[in-house]
């Protein structure tokens, strides 16, 4: 065999298992997956504690992994919050201090909308135009007072939010699907 015909053949091969990857779906250049959150995210908060709670709501178009939260507390001392993928819930009373506000990214976050709700008050909502890799923020105030801070983020479609206040604090849930 020459030279000429060895280096066909190697071509020939790696020509070959280039067209295998890409049938096989294991290639960037295919995918399943549509671009882009595929709708709207349901908001459910519900207050089942004996006071009246504010239920703040935003949407940060990005995870919030680099400290970007600001919680300032009376007296000016301030903290920042890191709560990256999935779900957090921050219990902001008791022994934490006095939490007088939340600070989000200016340039990144959209304000959603207010709930006021009274003892045993719910409200559901969609939350439209959702965008790949967003965040969803509930920042739950008393009295003038921040008591919980809780951030949603999906890798996937972010699908269902659901804050619940109860006497104790706040109990959260959501749910994350993959496209298609």
């Amino acid at each position: 065999m020459d030279d000429g015909t060895a280096e066909l053949k190697h071509v020939f091969s790696a020509l070959c298992l280039g067209v295998l990857i890409v049938l096989s779906g294991c290639s960037p250049l295919t995918s399943d997956r549509p671009a882009g959150q595929e709708g709207p995210v349901t908001l459910s908060v519900n207050n089942s504690a004996n006071v009246t709670h504010t239920f703040e709501v935003w949407v940060v178009d990005s995870e919030l992994n680099n400290r970007e939260v600001i919680i300032r507390k009376r007296g000016g001392e301030i903290d920042r919050a890191s709560p990256g993928p999935g779900l957090s819930n921050y219990q902001l009373d008791g022994d934490y201090g006095f939490v007088t506000a939340i600070e989000l990214p200016q340039y990144q976050s959209r304000f959603y909308r207010n709930y006021t709700l009274s003892p045993d008050e719910e409200n559901q909502s969609s939350i439209d135009e959702f965008k790949d890799d967003s965040t969803v923020i509930v920042i739950i105030y008393r009295d003038n007072r921040v008591v919980a801070l809780v951030t949603a983020h999906c890798d996937d479609d972010l699908v269902f939010v659901d804050v619940t206040m109860r006497p104790y604090g706040a109990d959260t849930g959501y749910n994350c699907e993959p496209p298609g």
